[in-house]
């Protein structure tokens, strides 16, 4: 039901409406990033949303990651175990996937 609210907001700020509390979110910004790249893939569906959902995660996930790893570094070495560990809190952090914006 949640993400029905983010693919309905996403189709009515495609036809021109403004996102202002009745849409049931406080964070507009979603609605116009995933409109944005709905527009450009050419089409208005599901799967559509879920891509923008994509393309929105998967930057801010590596640059957690880059900056976890940039603190975690002791003279030049890794620590794969923290690494991973940090991914999969990460991970398990952003799901449902369309409520992390």
């Amino acid at each position: 039901m949640d993400e029905g609210y983010l693919w309905y907001g996403a189709k009515r700020v495609m036809l021109g409406e403004v996102p202002i509390r009745d849409f049931m979110a406080y964070d507009p910004g979603r609605y116009y990033w995933t409109a944005a790249w709905m527009t450009l893939i050419g089409n208005n569906g599901i799967i559509e949303m879920r891509i923008a959902v994509t393309l929105f995660q998967a930057p801010g996930l590596y640059l957690a990651l880059k900056l976890i790893a940039r603190s975690a570094t002791s003279e030049g070495k890794h620590d794969y175990l923290f690494l991973i560990t940090a991914t999969a809190i990460l991970v398990t952090w952003m799901l449902p996937r369309h409520k992390f914006f």
